[in-house]
């Protein structure tokens, strides 16, 4: 599907990435073992190593009836049709209604100064969105993303029209969070990252169309070290199910009780993952009704021996029926300084599920289960290379605890 169309680029990355996580909802799964269990351990607080930070703070608050304050639009052609872009004095415009357009607003680079920077960062984009679609089932996909500038770390939430759309956008805005933890290997000052919001229209079934309007957007920076977390969830790795898709090569799945493992074919269409399903990580909202934000930390090594010949992976929480998810792809390029090493390192991912998961989704599908990918795609890393799971567990914090402005 993708052999020989993308190069090694961070825009290339984003829309793979997209278009992916976009498959995994549209095709049937291969169950190769459907073996699932969870074990819950209660745990009142998570021990952080805190560090000198500066408090948490607004890095930028930016109402587009104010300017378009550096944004640009952007696009995939010539390998994907463009949708057509325009600024209409209070929001940056979208508007797609073909299939296989696929089109971006993103920001110039943000640069943090020294002392804003540490293990215990946590970076939070707040994204009021809105559209003219009032047929909710035909409103255009979208991901909000926020990568560090070499493209070595790409997280974002993706929103999709699917399978109930509850958390579609309306035509009245709705903010979504989305978020970023730095890599300890970029915590130098000066460090900068971008981020924005991206359309792709693969609806095969029926082809979205429709314009997104983005009216605001509030970047603040979190300490980590302030928040205390609750619930932790500890995944039997053994029981996880491995899904292929007839479009790809399968990665060969290794598994034992200890860890999981992807082994590629290629470099260039292998693609495959693990799911860890079940039905003990519910969405639920705090004592004052707001959604829990959920934490999930991954444990990953590899058999690659060279830093930039990892092959590329994603982390990821997702909603269980594919309505939206957070994603993070780690990818050896531009130094190659974020990715495992053989001893292994962690990622974390976070993830807010918009209000209406837990107000109005039936109740079978409030639940959120984390994945983790194998795409060997880029022919710059190892054909054979492996990425293994040596640990997965989910962690929650209540919204009241995360700072106020």
């Amino acid at each position: 599907m993708f052999k020989g169309v993308f190069k090694d680029t961070l825009i290339s990355i984003f829309i793979i990435t997209f278009i992916l996580f976009l498959t995994v909802a549209i095709y049937g799964d291969e169950d190769l073992n459907s073996d699932d269990s969870l074990s819950v351990i209660q745990d009142d607080t998570i021990e952080n190593n805190s560090i000198p930070m500066a408090p948490d703070a607004r890095i930028e608050d930016l109402d587009f009836s104010s300017g378009l304050f550096g944004w640009t639009s952007g696009n995939a052609y010539p390998h994907l049709l463009t949708p057509s872009f325009r600024y209409d004095g209070d929001n940056l415009v979208i508007n797609t209604q073909n299939l296989g357009e696929y089109g971006r607003w993103c920001n110039d680079y943000v640069n943090f100064p020294e002392g804003w920077l540490g293990v215990n960062s946590l970076f939070r984009a707040q994204f009021y969105v809105s559209t003219n679609q009032t047929n909710i089932s035909r409103v255009p996909d979208i991901r909000f993303f926020m990568a560090n500038v070499s493209g070595q770390l790409n997280s974002a939430l993706g929103i999709n029209s699917y399978n109930g759309a509850y958390s579609a956008p309306t035509v009245t805005p709705k903010m979504y969070e989305a978020f970023f933890v730095p890599h300890e290997s970029n915590l130098t000052p000066g460090m900068s990252f971008i981020y924005g919001i991206e359309t792709a229209n693969f609806n095969f079934y029926e082809p979205d169309a429709g314009e997104i309007y983005l009216s605001r957007v509030v970047l603040d920076r979190i300490d980590l070290s302030t928040l205390t977390f609750t619930n932790t969830y500890d995944f039997q790795l053994d029981t996880w199910r491995f899904v292929s898709y007839p479009t790809f090569s399968a990665p060969t799945p290794i598994k034992t009780h200890s860890q999981l493992g992807l082994k590629a074919l290629n470099n260039f269409d292998t693609y495959g993952l693990f799911r860890g399903e079940g039905d003990s990580v519910p969405f639920e909202a705090d004592g004052n009704g707001d959604p829990y934000i959920y934490r999930a930390s991954f444990y990953v090594s590899t058999d690659v021996t060279d830093p930039a010949k990892v092959p590329l992976f994603r982390l990821s929480l997702q909603q269980i029926s594919g309505r939206e998810g957070a994603i993070l792809a780690v990818a050896s390029i531009s130094g190659s300084d974020s990715v495992p090493t053989p001893l292994g390192w962690g990622y974390d991912v976070y993830f807010k599920p918009p209000i209406e998961e837990v107000t109005t989704a039936p109740i079978g599908e409030r639940v959120v289960i984390p994945t983790f990918e194998l795409l060997n795609i880029l022919n710059d890393d190892e054909p054979k290379g492996t990425i293994y799971l040596y640990g997965a567990k989910i962690d929650r914090i209540s919204q009241s605890d995360l700072p106020v402005f």
